[in-house]
């Protein structure tokens, strides 16, 4: 079995699974605050590198925003991954332990929040 590293990065949820794109922790830039985000967007990835092709071409001209989304960071100080993503996934344990698990997050490390920039439009 080879080890798995944790990553950061942007997340929506469709069908019960989950749509991604992340870097690795070690390779992330740190704010002067100890923060590690990744640099892409939401709508950035969606809409140019259409993150959701070839496996849901039903999402072709869907909007980035009609899904329920999310972000990690890191935080150097705290040793901690904060997740702020749309209320129905930070409410959902399946939902939860699917990012947990594609971003090789160790549970007692993630501090879910909701924030109202990932509320879903549809």
């Amino acid at each position: 079995m080879r080890p798995s590293y944790p990553r950061i990065g942007i997340f929506w949820v469709y069908q019960q699974k989950l749509i991604s794109k992340s870097i690795l922790l070690s390779q992330a830039s740190y704010s002067s605050v100890g923060i590690a985000d990744c640099s892409f967007s939401h709508i950035d990835v969606w809409e140019l590198e259409k993150v959701y092709l070839p496996e849901y071409p039903k999402l072709f001209d869907s909007e980035y925003q009609a899904l329920p989304r999310g972000r990690i960071v890191f935080d150097k100080k705290n040793s901690n991954f904060s997740m702020f993503a749309d209320r129905k996934i930070v409410r959902s344990k399946l939902h939860r332990r699917m990012v947990i698990n594609t971003f090789s997050l160790q549970t007692q490390k993630c501090i879910w929040r909701t924030d109202p920039h990932y509320v879903v439009f549809s």
